[in-house]
Parts: structure tokens; sequence; C-alpha cells
């Protein structure tokens, strides 16, 4: 974790995905632009993940993964400048 308690997340895409959308259980997504191939997403460790959701550069939906299996809120609780945030 960094000293804001987020991780990265990285990922593999098409040629095709042009944005990737982080969405957690709660609260505002966290979206990567203008993905060429590849992302990197520093997500918060202290959010439950849902899914992660592809689109292509005319915003239409091309996949959807469910990563709410992804869960270090428990990493978080040990991190003193983590948890208290």
């Amino acid at each position: 974790l960094d000293e804001r308690g987020r991780f990265p997340l990285l990922g593999v895409t098409a040629k095709s995905v042009d944005r990737v959308e982080l969405r957690y259980a709660e609260g505002p997504p966290l979206t990567a632009d203008r993905v060429d191939g590849g992302f990197v997403l520093m997500a918060d460790a202290r959010r439950q993940l849902d899914e992660l959701v592809a689109y292509d550069a005319a915003g239409h939906e091309l996949d959807r993964a469910d990563v709410s299996h992804i869960d270090l809120r428990h990493v978080c609780n040990r991190e003193p400048g983590c948890r208290s945030r």
C-alpha cells in the first residue's frame, strides 16, 4: 500500500478498449482514460471492490469482470495511516 492506502491494480486490454472503470461497492468509481493496451489504477484499499468495466472510444461497454474477490481491507486495517483515513 502507498502512503494514501492505495494499491496498484494492473491489467492488459485489447486495443479496442479506450477506458476502464473500477467500480466499488459504494461511492464513485475510479477511471483510466485513453487506455492503450494496458492500465494501472491505484485502487483504494479501504473500499470493497465490485467490478471492472471496459469501454470503447464511443463509450460502449465491451466487457465487465467481477473483482469483488480482491479485498485488501484487512491489510489496510493493519496500517495505522491507512485505517485512520
